[in-house]
């Protein structure tokens, strides 16, 4: 085994071992001490397929010794690549402020970064930590992604979580943001946490083969760091632009929703200038048609010397009022879509199942029919809305017309009904201005007339319920 340690310039440990129980217990030892590649007899291989291990097998005799050691400085290669391309990546996790956390599916912690364990504890599993810092995280366990915020130790934490699988074993990477590190309110100016359902390109490319040509341009344009995205509200412009920082970004860097007013002050339009020119994450910024054309060409200006990714969003699409400098991608409304309604509706359906725990795997031909003669007039959103109510709804794998729900049964009234408490007309105004803002309780608190903690204190009586 020295000898093949030479010959690959890496420290390799071994084992002597006597019988098949001592090779099993050395070779479960290694998979929980991390090791990805195994070199051994055919019982050695037969345990490392056992715990998902990668194994090179070694016979006797000089040639198959030989051939074995050829193979080995191989796989070493691409190895030790792998090594130095993981150092890198635990470099980089280390020094982010944010708290990143790796644990399998039993909750056995496989990784967290210096930040996470400051803002919570370190213990090898995550049952064992804080009570609402072990809910926060059980809750991402069988979810695809998860991104909400969670209240812990009278701090508001964000969490975007996504599955992974690593060695065929079901990981979670998590990530928490303390909002108030990042949260910024200004007279006419917002900058909060991006939050929205995370859609992948190739989720997107899959289910609206249409979309692909405008998200191959934006792969294309890898020097482009600005760009205008237009289409009516619900059309997936949050979903998209995601999608689009996850391609460019991914963990390395956050992604922010700023929402700006044609009351912003000049001194916090230059912040604002200030903001992009220095900084690398995403921005998601509404408000573009409150600017004027002056501020438009300064923000795009500053938009593009700059190493973040910058999208300015407007509901306009009519080419007249579009500025000559900008690169815009249109997203077109539901009904011009609607030979895809049925594949979108796949995807929100996964998406349900997981949130309702159900088992739906389609839409029945006659539900399908009616659904595809709607209006749909907020878009891919309001059949997000409509298949959530069904999916929650639904008696069997497929949804029925009979399974539809209206919004007036959900608990989100459409009109007030003065019959009830006024605490319960005003929870109901609440989560209906807060539905109608896209769930930024910033601006919803605006519209309120109250702060965002006031905000915050309903919403989770609101929960209670």
């Amino acid at each position: 085994m020295s000898e093949v340690s030479k010959l690959l310039a890496l420290s390799i440990p071994y084992t002597k071992v006597n019988t098949p129980a001592e090779t099993e217990r050395a070779v479960y030892e290694a998979w929980e001490n991390g090791t990805t590649l195994i070199i051994g007899d055919a019982v050695t291989m037969s345990f490392a397929e056992k715990f998902g291990l990668k194994g090179i097998m070694i016979t006797s005799g000089r040639e198959s010794v030989a051939q074995a050691l050829l193979q080995a400085e191989q796989i070493g290669r691409v190895l030790l690549k792998n090594k130095q391309e993981t150092t890198a990546y635990q470099s980089m996790m280390h020094t982010l402020s944010d708290g990143i956390i790796l644990f399998e599916d039993t909750g056995k912690v496989r990784y967290m970064n210096p930040a996470f364990a400051h803002m919570f504890e370190k213990h090898e599993y995550i049952q064992n930590m804080e009570s609402t810092v072990s809910r926060m995280l059980l809750r991402c366990i069988g979810k695809p992604f998860i991104q909400e915020k969670a209240e812990v130790h009278g701090r508001q934490i964000i969490i975007e979580g996504t599955s992974l699988d690593v060695q065929e074993t079901p990981h979670y990477l998590v990530k928490c943001i303390e909002e108030s590190r990042y949260a910024l309110d200004r007279e006419g100016l917002s900058v909060q946490p991006f939050r929205t359902g995370v859609i992948s390109f190739a989720q997107l490319s899959e289910t609206d083969p249409g979309l692909k040509e405008e998200m191959e341009y934006f792969r294309s344009a890898a020097d482009t760091s600005a760009f205008l995205l237009r289409g009516a509200p619900g059309t997936g412009k949050k979903s998209l632009a995601y999608a689009m920082h996850q391609s460019r970004h991914s963990y390395s860097h956050d992604i922010w929703q700023v929402t700006i007013e044609n009351r912003m002050h000049a001194d916090t339009f230059m912040e604002l200038e200030r903001l992009l020119k220095s900084s690398k994450g995403t921005y998601y910024m509404k408000g573009w048609d409150s600017l004027r054309d002056d501020q438009k060409k300064s923000l795009w200006q500053a938009s593009e010397n700059t190493s973040a990714l910058v999208f300015f969003v407007t509901d306009q699409t009519r080419n007249e009022d579009m500025p000559d400098f900008v690169k815009s991608i249109t997203l077109p409304p539901l009904r011009e879509r609607i030979d895809h309604l049925e594949d979108y509706a796949r995807l929100f359906i996964s998406l349900a199942n997981v949130k309702y725990g159900k088992q739906v795997v389609g839409i029945g031909s006659r539900l399908l029919a009616y659904w595809k003669k709607q209006p749909w007039e907020h878009n891919l959103s309001e059949l997000s809305d409509a298949i959530e109510r069904t999916v929650a709804n639904s008696k069997t794998v497929y949804l029925e017309k009979e399974d539809t729900v209206s919004k007036q049964q959900t608990g989100i009234p459409e009109t007030v009904d003065l019959t009830r408490s006024l605490k319960e007309i005003e929870l109901d105004i609440i989560m209906r201005v807060v539905k109608q803002e896209n769930y930024n309780q910033s601006t919803a608190a605006k519209r309120l007339g109250i702060n965002r903690s006031t905000l915050w204190r309903r919403l989770k009586e609101a929960e209670a319920k």
